[in-house]
């Protein structure tokens, strides 16, 4: 019960954090604000997808999440209160992946920093569909 009052939550290295346990963050934990994942390395498209219904988020980092794909990319497209969004170090994603973010019209913040798919034309296509948000290659 009080864990309902929980807003920040850092996971970051935590190396059983699965996508079944995402699926009960996701469940229990409905009014967190912030998410942080970085380098979960057995974290899915499928556990994005957990993570996607979790609509106060305003903040998610996923840094260096290795298994994560355009696919798990596009779940985040819905997570309209999103505002800062990290992906840095997620090597599989592609440039055409990415570029479903421009839906995140609140976003301020997208870090792409060590993402082998963001190209140039990225950032560039970002820049321009999503002025107000601060993209860091």
């Amino acid at each position: 019960e009080n864990l309902q009052k929980l807003r920040c939550l850092d996971l970051s290295w935590c190396s059983r954090i699965t996508d079944a346990a995402l699926e009960y963050i996701a469940c229990d934990l409905n009014t967190l604000e912030e998410l942080t994942l970085d380098r979960c390395v057995h974290i899915t498209d499928i556990g994005i997808g957990y993570v996607s219904t979790m609509l106060s988020l305003t903040a998610l980092f996923l840094r260096w999440c290795s298994q994560v794909r355009d696919f798990g990319v596009h779940h985040l497209c819905g997570m309209q209160n999103l505002q800062v969004l990290s992906l840095a170090g997620c090597p599989l994603l592609s440039s055409s992946g990415l570029s479903s973010l421009i839906q995140l019209r609140h976003l301020r913040e997208l870090e792409l920093t060590n993402c082998p798919g963001a190209t140039k034309e990225l950032f560039d296509y970002l820049r321009e569909h999503l002025p107000r948000c601060l993209v860091v290659e």
